[in-house]
């Protein structure tokens, strides 16, 4: 059972090790989730190789998705941050760019719900620049898009949305993914960890992927200005460091 092998690295595992910590850092995330959520991850995790986990998280299904609280959204814009491929998997299509059209691009996305953020922090300051004008690099790492390989040049899709009412994330919303944080001290929104600093840094939701859940209001195209890999290996020291305190001050 992942559960109980990642309890001992949380517990007692060695944190200089990288496999030992990412292991820690699950079992931290399914500590911080409701007993509800604990009980549903550990009937996901059935049958599944632990190693395999750690290193690309599960594809969660339809219905382990959007299980957090149903909190509203108040004011403000929120943003969904996805490879212009994916927006436009058939490139003829990207003439068509009038926000109010993509709504059905963002509903054709293969991913079952979706991750938004309003790029504030926990207090409500705003972190990132304007979409025309912020680094895609800095926007992964903030976001906390651990496995991203974005190569020099690629083009990103940020898309404003209108949202009301959106969902608290879940560990499950994550794929179980180690790199995740739970926030369990907060009921309104979520919180990404940066892959620079390893703290927590800006507020996000999960909206289910449904018409009547968000509407698109303005759309941005964003050319990667240096290749951008942000798989386990290559996070910095000061990721883990940080990662390892938070477990054992």
């Amino acid at each position: 059972m992942c559960v109980k092998r990642w309890k001992i690295s949380y517990t007692q595992g060695d944190l200089n090790d990288r496999r030992q910590i990412r292991e820690a850092l699950a079992y931290q995330n399914f500590l911080g989730s409701p007993a509800a959520i604990q009980s549903k991850a550990v009937d996901a995790m059935q049958g599944k190789d632990c190693d395999a986990l750690l290193d690309g998280p599960m594809q969660p299904a339809t219905e382990q998705c959007c299980l957090g609280d149903s909190v509203p959204i108040e004011g403000g814009t929120s943003y969904l941050v996805v490879t212009k491929k994916s927006l436009f998997p058939i490139p003829a299509s990207t003439t068509v760019l009038e926000p109010s059209y993509l709504l059905d691009n963002v509903l054709a996305l293969r991913r079952k719900a979706i991750f938004i953020s309003n790029w504030t922090d926990d207090e409500g300051k705003t972190v990132l620049p304007k979409p025309g004008q912020v680094d895609c690099g800095v926007l992964a790492r903030e976001l906390g898009l651990c496995g991203v390989s974005w190569k020099r040049g690629s083009e990103i899709a940020i898309l404003a949305l209108q949202v009301k009412q959106a969902h608290k994330p879940t560990w499950l919303d994550s794929g179980l993914s180690f790199f995740w944080y739970a926030a369990p001290h907060r009921g309104k929104w979520g919180l990404t960890r940066s892959l620079e600093t390893g703290q927590p840094r800006l507020r996000e939701w999960m909206l289910p992927k449904q018409d009547g859940a968000f509407v698109v209001v303005e759309y941005w195209k964003r050319n990667v200005a240096q290749d951008c890999d942000l798989h386990p290996e290559n996070l910095s020291e000061r990721y883990w460091e940080s990662c390892a305190k938070e477990i054992r001050p």
